[in-house]
C-alpha cells in the first residue's frame, strides 16, 4: 500500500512539473533615450536684472468693435534652475473689462526631449514655423535684431495665419505678432512698454 501511494505521489509532482509555466522574459524598456538642452526663454530672461518689465498689447478687430489684450511680464526671481516671471492680463472688449489676477509662471532653465530630436525645433514660436528673414526692429528707440517666422495656428476667432517678430536679446522674446484671418477680422501684438532696470 504504501509502494501504491508513492507512486501516485511520484506521478502528480511529474505531472505538475511538467505543466509548470517557464519564467517570463525580462521585459526590456521602450522608453527613449533623453537628453537636456537649454530652455531658450530661460536663457533670455537670464540676460535681464530683476524686476524687467515687457508689456505687449494684443488687439483684435472686426465689424462688431475691437478687443484688447495687455499682457505684463515682470522678473521676479532668478537662479540657476529657473526664473520665476510675474505675469498679468487685463482684457478689453467693447462691453466689459476684465483685470484677471496677477500669477508666478516658472520657467526652467532646460527641457528633456528625446535624443533623435534637433534642438532647434524648440526655439521656434510653433512647431510648423517657418523662417521668412531676419528684419531689424525699434523698440522705445533701441534697434533689435528679429528673426521673422510665419505659421498657421487656430485660434478662438477661428484658423489665422500669424507672422512674428523674435529677438533671444529682448526680454520674452517675442516683440510683434501680426493675424491674418480670411474674414474682415484683423489683430496685431505688439509692445507698449519696456522698462529694464539699470544693473
Amino acid at each position: 500500500m504504501r509502494q501504491v501511494t508513492f507512486l501516485i505521489l511520484l506521478t502528480i509532482t511529474i505531472a505538475q512539473g511538467c505543466s509548470s509555466k517557464p519564467a517570463p522574459a525580462p521585459q526590456t524598456s521602450t522608453a527613449p533615450a533623453m537628453k537636456s538642452i537649454p530652455n531658450a526663454d530661460y536663457e533670455c530672461w537670464k540676460q535681464f536684472p530683476l524686476g524687467t518689465k515687457v508689456v505687449r498689447r494684443k488687439t483684435m478687430s472686426n465689424s462688431n468693435g475691437a478687443t484688447t489684450v495687455t499682457t505684463s511680464l515682470q522678473l521676479k526671481e532668478l537662479d540657476a534652475s529657473s526664473a520665476k516671471v510675474e505675469s498679468q492680463v487685463t482684457v478689453v472688449r467693447p462691453t466689459e473689462t476684465t483685470e484677471n489676477p496677477a500669477e508666478v509662471l516658472s520657467i526652467a532653465s532646460a527641457h528633456k526631449i528625446p535624443e533623435e530630436m534637433n534642438p532647434d525645433q524648440f526655439r521656434l514660436p510653433s512647431p510648423d514655423a517657418k523662417l521668412l528673414r531676419s528684419e531689424l526692429v525699434q523698440v522705445k528707440g533701441k534697434e533689435y535684431d528679429t528673426t521673422v517666422y510665419r505659421w498657421k495656428a487656430t485660434l478662438e476667432s477661428g484658423p489665422v495665419d500669424v507672422t512674428g517678430w523674435f529677438c533671444d536679446s529682448f526680454p520674452a522674446r517675442q516683440i510683434r505678432l501680426e493675424f491674418d484671418y480670411t474674414d474682415d477680422t484683423t489683430g496685431i501684438d505688439e509692445v507698449v512698454d519696456l522698462d529694464i532696470p539699470l544693473s
